[in-house]
């Protein structure tokens, strides 16, 4: 072969690997799917599955006594104001009419004491033949001041007599009445009995209990207490029965070991049944268990209990789920599948240029679907979600979206 030959195979060779290098470069670029960052509000929660529990009102009597009759059965729907049973009202009733009695007694009692005492146009009438005799006294002693003789010293005498008299009169009626003490206790008596009928009273409207709310009644019966029945004697204050609210309700959540630390009580929640796809309960933490429970798999978890705002058509025992929000906040955020973790450090891969470029982000709070950046971008950036984890830095990417 010539050296002319050997040089335009060279040349051609040159040419043809250019060329291919040159194709490879233009046709190298990368499909990849993007996101927006986008700035919103970040709510950062804790989730967790759960059921409805019906608000129970515990009934009692408030009276001791025997049953006399059960108005209920077990179970039924009953509505506020309904008699659920009743015990003997005849020992209160026989209270109620010895209470009266009693009243009667310390009224009389009062009204006697009254009725002794003097009346004041009595006392004023008393008052003025004091005055008459003080009179009378005054000129017979002026009268044996100008003439000493033993007559006009008689009608000195007289006339004392006749004063003294009808100052003792008097007194006699200023103090005809009870005294103070024994209108004080009089009084009391009054106060007592009348007390005592209004306790009676409300002990004979007690012997019959009525239902507090709406809902089901369940009768309480366990080894150490019969069911409810007439002929049972109770105790004021013992509970027979309870009534599950249909109308009120709470859901207790089973929050993970590891989560429980970050519900605090009164924070917010919401809460969805299984039952209402799409249908959001508002609720508030009450109660958070000190106690851990064991889940059929082995799990741990702690009860939560949120009180929520009614619902039509909710039922005890519905199952559902929990959202306890921990914080709220406005901030950029990115998806979870945009994230790079590399030597204790966070990035992202954006499009510049029809290239990749690697960022470096610090993220903040966690959603459910969505990380917060609080550091490395600007809202309306693409970041890279799809292919990501194929990519280096420099290389040429096309969205695909």
């Amino acid at each position: 072969m010539s050296r002319k030959t050997v040089a335009i195979a060279v040349l051609v060779l040159i040419v043809g690997a250019g060329g291919f290098f040159t194709y490879k470069t233009l046709t190298a670029a990368q499909s990849v799917g993007t996101e927006v960052v986008r700035e919103g509000e970040i709510l950062s929660s804790v989730s967790a599955a759960g059921h409805l529990e019906s608000r129970e009102r515990a009934v009692a009597p408030a009276v001791a006594g025997v049953v006399a009759e059960v108005s209920v059965a077990d179970g039924q729907q009953v509505k506020a104001g309904a008699q659920l049973f009743r015990v003997d009202p005849s020992p209160y009733e026989q209270a109620v009419r010895d209470a009266r009695s009693a009243l009667a007694a310390a009224k009389g009692d009062r009204s006697a004491l009254s009725k002794t005492r003097a009346s004041q146009e009595e006392i004023d009438a008393a008052a003025a033949q004091v005055d008459a005799a003080g009179s009378a006294l005054d000129a017979a002693k002026v009268a044996y001041a100008l003439a000493p003789t033993t007559e006009n010293q008689l009608a000195v005498e007289e006339s004392n007599a006749t004063y003294l008299q009808a100052v003792a009169a008097l007194d006699k009626l200023k103090d005809s009445g009870p005294t103070s003490e024994q209108r004080t206790a009089a009084d009391a008596r009054l106060t007592q009995a009348d007390g005592a009928l209004s306790r009676a009273q409300k002990n004979l409207e007690d012997a019959t209990v009525e239902a507090s709310i709406d809902g089901a009644v369940r009768f309480i019966s366990s080894p150490t207490q019969r069911k409810l029945e007439a002929g049972m004697a109770v105790a004021a204050g013992q509970v027979v029965m309870t009534i599950a609210s249909s109308q009120t309700f709470d859901f207790i959540a089973e929050v993970d070991e590891t989560e429980v630390g970050k519900v605090k009580i009164d924070s917010g929640a919401r809460v969805e049944v299984d039952a209402f796809p799409g249908k959001v309960l508002r609720g508030k933490v009450a109660e958070v268990a000190t106690a851990a429970t064991s889940t059929s798999t082995g799990g741990t978890v702690f009860k939560v209990k949120v009180t929520l705002d009614g619902m039509e058509g909710l039922r005890h025992g519905m199952n559902g789920s929990a959202d306890f929000v921990l914080e709220r906040k406005r901030g950029l955020t990115i998806p979870f599948a945009s994230l790079i973790e590399a030597g204790g450090r966070q990035y992202v891969f954006v499009i510049e240029d029809g290239r990749a470029k690697r960022v470096r982000i610090t993220v903040g709070l966690s959603t459910e679907n969505a990380l917060e950046v609080t550091k490395g971008l600007k809202a309306g950036e693409q970041v890279i979600v799809k292919g990501a984890d194929k990519l280096s830095a420099g290389d040429r990417v096309v969205s695909s979206r």
